[in-house]
């Protein structure tokens, strides 16, 4: 059943409203003005955030009221004082799986997904109606996993190992497993370039892991 009230007819007026963001001529999003909801153009020229700004605002003309259907109780579906999912459902859709692999070789694929999916940018920062800069949260964060791998690779670096072996004129013996016990390594400390390349890489894999748990 369809009831219909009548608000009666009204002169618009002008309103004030704040720019939510830094936003282009021909934006618009949502403003609210006496519990009414309506639609703001943003002027030819552009706003900045926090701008004030004159509106129109014209009242609606009349109100539609529908008889709301009951909203599916899904309370009963989620589970209390357990996990949903158990220690090897990672397994449920096989080991082959992309998102498997993804969740463990490839972090940064698998949470730039999630962000996109949410909404929110490449460092973390939800968006508003207006802002579709988290389209390009997948890119940015592939990007810069690509980065860092190649950038771990290019500073992966290991000390120098020597082996030196003993000399014994009185030991005629051959046989391999003893010839071990004459051994030595002497293992070289890094130096110059080698050693600004492992505080690199060390500085970049802690700087890239910080930035994976703030986006957790």
């Amino acid at each position: 059943m369809v009831e219909k009230e009548g608000y009666g007819s009204a002169a618009p007026v002008n309103v004030e409203v704040v720019a939510p963001e830094t936003l282009n001529a021909g934006y618009t999003f949502d403003a609210v003005y006496q519990d009414i909801t309506f639609t703001v153009t943003v002027p030819e020229g552009g706003v900045t955030k926090g701008q004030k700004f004159i509106v129109p605002f014209e009242p609606p003309t009349e109100a539609v009221a529908v008889a709301a259907s009951p909203i599916n109780d899904t309370s009963a579906t989620i589970p209390t004082g357990q996990w949903r999912d158990g220690l090897f459902d990672c397994f449920r859709f096989g080991c082959c799986h992309p998102h498997f692999w993804n969740s463990w070789c490839f972090q940064p694929f698998i949470i730039g997904q999630i962000l996109t999916r949410m909404k929110m940018t490449w460092l973390g920062r939800r968006t508003i109606a207006v802002d579709e800069s988290w389209r390009e949260t997948f890119r940015n964060l592939a990007a810069a996993a690509v980065v860092y791998y190649v950038l771990m690779a290019l500073t992966q670096t290991s000390p120098e190992v020597e082996t030196l072996f003993d000399d014994d004129d009185d030991d005629d013996d051959d046989d391999d497993d003893l010839n071990l016990k004459h051994m030595h390594f002497i293992v070289h400390p890094l130096t110059g370039i080698d050693l600004f390349k492992q505080q690199l890489h060390g500085l970049i894999q802690t700087g890239f892991g910080l930035y994976i748990i703030y986006l957790l």
